[in-house]
């Protein structure tokens, strides 16, 4: 390996060292700001991103993120000189907008930037319609922000400063359209429901009804994909259908449709030779009209405009719409007041009122000739300003204007100290509305759509200036930007130096090559926008330094070889170099001496193996791996390199658990390729340690050393696994059926019933399990807990072990069901010998001596209902000894074991109804 290879690595190694470390430096606090624009109004923005105490800075990185649905990330420019080779990614995650950054300087050189330098700048197009205000921030997602100095050390004492964007206009209140339709001659009609303002919205909901006797509900269709699973429920009450809508984001975020975009259509069959005029209209019922903002907080102004169907032959009523203006910047603007339907009318009158504190009336009027001769009077009556309106055709002859034409125009000047939204609207005062038909009859059923008007908050021209670097050479000739917002449509500048005004300085950008040590700069905006509350801003002040050359001497030493400046040095040499500073200006004067140190390196390998860990170089490994180590010379040389082989092995480990107990199963023997290790496992848990990587192996478990024999094992198990054998009643579980097979045969028949009545009775105190002519004793059976039975209903054969091959990593988890054997009801009981049935029955013993013998005769009380019982007798051996048991009326199948009644006293009993009958 060359040296020129190595120091590469080295490198390499140290800025991993720069992500990675721990080390924390105490310094000054470097502060990062992100800027902040107000009452915008253009359609894209530039945020300066400014930085602090940035001094002796090698790497950064970081992510910012603002809200997607109000700003689209378009690019990043001015990226300061300093900050060459940063990289950029712009991403989005549902409504976050994302950028990441990452700067390494290319050279490994720290950089500083004078404070209140722009490292880079964010352009973002606003979404239409945006409006309040939105923060951007600096996150640690998805790239963690981090600061490292001169030495690639970790900076702590970093404050990242926010920004934000204010916008200029209001939210209009959402507004939802049944459209209308005219002259209907099919059998089917489609009507749409349309949206405007429908604008950061998370939940809507509503009924639409009609009459039902001339339309009739089909279906719903084309729903916008931004109202993803919205639900319809169609019905009818009386004469009237109804379509309840309600939609709510299944991701909780809110969505923006654009203006006249279809929600969903609503398609209907025509009933007859329908006619006439007929509505289709929003309703509260049955379910409640609501509309909620991104908070989930219902938005009280919504506007639902109802839809009207017409018939061959019918005339739609008319419809005169004011409109919806968004942003208001001009001091005057015009309102236009169109209509739809105006067919054959000879008059038309009414008022339109607006808050007089907010607008103020200039003039009014009306280009179409059919409107000849309409009057206006505008009047204002306290904060009410209003305008009434009067039109008859001069000849008595109706006019028809075809729809969305302009009837006539208002204009108004804003209150220059008025901002937000405000109504205009139709109005009966002080004249009232009326439209007169040609038939010389007032038309009832005109509607009118009201308007609303959004001023935007007084705004404030604002500038901001930048240059690539106020660090100066010689003879430099640095250029200044500026960054405008709110200045108008003509703005105009004036550049200072060292507050006193530049002659002829008055663009929007400035250079000079006579700028000189510590001159400061900065700009006078005088802005022409409407309504600013100043028209004057003053910019942030750029300062600037001279960098002199220097002199240096450095000092390099290496092994074997030296690279410097693309040369390779084998010897001890002097060179005189000339570089440039991080500035990119000023020469430095640099004695370069090289000193060598010869070295011959070795290679060694090293394989370690351990159980569970492996220390080496005072570093504890707990898993297999392969590092490399240098050993160095007293020079710090490369002399020996080390190639060291890790090797752990590898642990099993896992869960004895019961079927419905949890890991409760204890005392269970577990083998690991045939043989036991470590001894019984006396928890829930096992654990096999010290496998050897890459081995293959199986594990099985045994217990048979259960104190209480028969614990889950009882009568009512004995009656189930009997009632499975006659397919009476069949036992539902794959766990159950290996429970009953108590002699491991793969078949439940009566001998399976037979030991378990053994067992119970106490004269066997096992089961046995026979493969060839080997016997084996056991309680329990194990299943792999991750075995899917590929028949439930008959679960033979099973998987009662745990395979591994290839051994490479630690298993957990690997969990073995356990079954009592014989418990086909799951009632072993971890914690006691023996459950105790609580029964309301009653067993009375009535005591006659007769001689040199004594009978006891057993009776029962509440004896009802029963399928099974089992129990055990008691006599004091030492004084009485057993001679017989007779009778048992009724109890066919009653059973008993008195082998060792003598010599223990006890006498046990088991009785089972193998037809399930009961006696009262």
């Amino acid at each position: 390996m060359t040296y020129k290879k190595r120091i590469y690595k080295i490198i390499c190694l140290g800025f991993l060292m720069l992500v990675l470390s721990n080390k924390i430096v105490t310094a000054q606090t470097t502060e990062f700001i992100i800027g902040v624009e107000t009452n915008v109004t253009t359609s894209t923005i530039t945020i300066p991103v400014t930085a602090n105490k940035f001094n002796q800075i090698l790497a950064w990185q970081g992510s910012i993120n603002w809200n997607n649905s109000k700003l689209n990330y378009v690019s990043t420019n001015a990226v300061a000189s300093q900050l060459n080779g940063i990289q950029f990614n712009a991403s989005t995650n549902g409504n976050l907008g994302f950028l990441s950054f990452f700067w390494l300087d290319n050279n490994l050189i720290p950089q500083s930037v004078a404070d209140s330098t722009i490292l880079f700048t964010i352009t973002f197009s606003v979404v239409a319609n945006a409006a309040g205000n939105t923060d951007i921030s600096f996150s640690n997602s998805p790239t963690a922000l981090q600061l490292a100095d001169l030495n690639g050390n970790q900076i702590s004492n970093v404050n990242y400063i926010g920004g934000g964007v204010t916008f200029a206009n209001e939210i209009l209140p959402p507004v939802f359209t049944i459209g209308s339709i005219a002259n209907v001659n099919t059998n089917t009609i489609t009507v749409p429901v349309t949206t405007k303002n429908f604008i950061q919205l998370l939940a809507c909901q509503g009924s639409v009804v009609w009459d039902n006797t001339r339309l009739t509900f089909a279906n719903t269709s084309s729903v916008s994909s931004k109202l993803n699973g919205i639900q319809f429920n169609n019905g009818t009450s009386g004469n009237m259908g109804q379509l309840s809508f309600l939609w709510i984001d299944a991701n909780l975020l809110s969505q923006t449709i654009a203006d006249s975009a279809i929600l969903f259509n609503i398609t209907f069959n025509v009933i007859g030779s329908t006619t006439g005029i007929t509505n289709v209209n929003f309703s509260n019922s049955p379910t409640l009209l609501q509309t909620s903002d991104a908070l989930g907080i219902s938005i009280t102004n919504t506007v639902y405009n109802n839809g009207i169907i017409s018939f061959p032959g019918a005339v739609l009523p008319p419809i005169f719409i004011m409109p919806t203006i968004s942003k208001i910047e001009t001091s005057s603007f015009s309102v236009p007041i169109t209509a739809k339907n105006f067919t054959q009318l000879k008059a038309i009158q009414g008022s339109i009122s607006w808050d007089n504190k907010k607008y103020n009336y200039i003039n009014s009027n009306s280009s179409l000739s059919q409107l000849n001769g309409i009057l206006f009077n505008a009047s204002v009556s306290g904060d009410i300003g209003t305008l009434s309106y009067v039109w008859a055709d001069a000849n008595s002859a109706p006019q028809t204007i075809s729809d969305n034409s302009v009837l006539f125009t208002i204009t108004l000047t804003r209150v220059c100290s008025a901002i937000g939204n405000n109504n205009i609207s139709f109005s009966n005062t002080p004249t009232i509305q009326l439209v007169v038909n040609a038939g010389d009859t007032a038309v009832t059923d005109v509607t009118y759509f009201n308007g609303n008007l959004a001023i935007p908050s007084n705004v404030s021209p604002a500038i901001y200036i930048s240059t690539p670097s106020n660090i100066l050479c010689a003879g430099a000739n640095p250029i200044l930007y500026t960054i405008l917002s709110n200045g108008g449509t003509n703005p105009s500048f004036q550049w200072y130096k060292n507050n006193v005004l530049i002659n002829g300085a008055t663009g929007t950008t400035y250079n000079s090559n006579s700028i000189n040590n510590n001159d400061t700069i900065k700009c006078i905006i005088v802005s022409n926008v409407a309504c600013a509350s100043t028209n004057t801003a003053t910019s942030n002040l750029i300062g600037f330094n001279h960098r002199p050359a220097t002199k240096d001497t450095v000092t390099i030493s290496g092994c074997n070889s030296v690279l410097y400046n693309n040369n390779t040095y084998n010897s001890n040499s002097t060179s005189q170099d000339t570089v440039k500073t991080i500035y990119g200006c000023d020469s430095i004067y640099r004695f370069v001496q090289i000193f060598i140190v010869p070295l011959t390196p070795t290679n060694q390998s090293i394989n370690l193996n351990g159980c569970n860990s492996v220390s080496y170089n005072n570093i504890n490994y707990t898993s297999s791996t392969t590092i490399s180590d240098t050993i160095k010379t007293s020079q710090g040389c490369d002399s020996i390199y080390i190639a060291v082989d890790i090797k752990i092995d590898k642990t099993i480990s896992g869960k004895i658990n019961h079927i419905t107990k949890g890991s409760t199963i204890k005392n269970v023997s577990a083998f690991l390729n045939g043989a036991t290790v470590g001894g019984i496992v006396t928890t829930g848990n096992y654990q096999f340690n010290c496998i050897a990587t890459g081995s293959n192996g199986k594990i099985k478990l045994s217990k048979n050393n259960d104190i209480a024999k028969a614990n889950g094992v009882t009568s009512v198990d004995v009656l189930l696994t009997q009632r499975h054998i006659l397919n009476t009643t069949k036992l539902n579980s794959a766990y159950k059926l290996i429970a009953a097979d108590v002699d491991g045969n793969k078949v439940i028949n009566s001998v399976d019933v037979l030991r378990m009545k053994r067992l119970i009775l106490g004269t066997d105190t096992t089961f046995t399990k026979t493969v060839g002519t080997v016997k084996t004793d056991r309680l329990w059976e194990f299943v792999d807990s991750a075995y899917v039975f590929p028949d439930t209903t008959n679960p033979f054969p099973f998987k009662d072990s745990i395979s591994f091959t290839n051994l490479t990593s630690n298993k957990i988890n690997q969990t073995f069901i356990g079954v009592k054997l014989g418990d086909v009801t799951y009632d072993w009981n971890p914690t006691v010998a023996r459950q105790t049935a609580v029964n309301s029955l009653q067993l009375i013993v009535d005591r006659k001596e007769q001689a040199s013998t004594i009978r006891y005769t057993l009776s029962t009380i509440n004896f009802k209902d029963l399928v099974a019982m089992q129990y055990t007798l008691h006599f004091d051996n030492t004084k009485y000894e057993f001679v017989n048991l007779e009778g048992f009326k009724n109890l066919t199948g009653f059973e008993y074991n008195a082998t060792q009644a003598n010599t223990t006293g006890n006498i046990a009993m088991l009785w089972t109804d193998k037809n399930a009958v009961s006696w009262l």
